[in-house]
């Protein structure tokens, strides 16, 4: 092998190691591999605003939320908009966001001069893999995002039926309050809807006689839910809105 040939797989193997690296946790190739650089780069280990991630993870905080919004939306047709903020907010949490940045193996190839306790303590990786989603959609566009997003994180990584199942029981924080200011809380069933081969059930919720919430689902314990949901709200018993 020559001099030539020695310096030049010297010089582009480390980038073809990263590339296959890159390949392999998103299934894409990238194009522009620079950006995944960037998006794997901490701002630790540089003082420049485009030479680390900060930017991308800016960008794929954005795209990240409007994916997991549009699956939530299509996979939970029948829940509603306070159901599905909150599954949204459990899924793109840093909490979650930073284990299945790990479970990539996103901390082996980032970038940074924090020391091993404080990148696993912090958001660093959860930052990373957002950043990562921000370089897939400025190299590869909104369809091969939404693809790693999908097959890559959601249908590998997260257990969605998992984390709908700690979403608020609206109803039974109804019915505590209801206890606890000695009142009565009933459901009533206000329509009954035929949707092709299903039916649909309108249920309100009434605290002494007094209608606070209505809501609409393929079953009445959900309908009875979205109902509860509005009353919560208009009481001001969600969380964060207490008091």
């Amino acid at each position: 092998m020559s001099l030539f040939s020695s310096i030049h797989k010297l010089h582009v193997s480390p980038q073809r190691h990263f590339a296959r690296q890159i390949k392999r946790i998103t299934g894409i190739t990238p194009t522009n591999l620079a950006l995944y650089r960037i998006a794997l780069t901490h701002s630790s280990t540089t003082g420049g605003v485009g030479d680390n991630n900060e930017r991308l993870e800016f960008l794929g905080d954005a795209v990240m939320e409007v994916l997991a919004s549009e699956y939530l939306y299509a996979r939970f047709p029948f829940k509603g908009e306070g159901d599905l903020t909150d599954l949204r907010s459990r899924m793109v949490s840093r909490e979650m966001l930073n284990e299945v940045g790990t479970r990539l193996g996103l901390q082996q190839l980032l970038q940074t001069n924090l020391p091993d306790r404080v990148l696993l303590s912090s958001s660093t990786i959860g930052n990373a893999l957002e950043a990562l989603i921000g370089a897939i959609y400025v190299d590869k566009g909104l369809k091969s995002a939404r693809r790693f997003v999908r097959k890559k994180l959601i249908d590998i990584h997260f257990d969605v039926e998992e984390i709908a199942g700690k979403v608020i029981n609206f109803k039974s924080l109804i019915i505590q309050h209801a206890q606890k200011n000695g009142q009565r809380v009933r459901f009533r069933l206000m329509e009954e809807q035929q949707a092709g081969n299903n039916k649909v059930f309108l249920m309100a919720v009434f605290l002494d006689e007094v209608k606070l919430g209505e809501g609409k689902a393929l079953n009445k314990k959900r309908a009875e839910q979205e109902a509860s949901r509005i009353a919560c709200e208009s009481l001001g018993l969600l969380p964060g809105k207490v008091g």
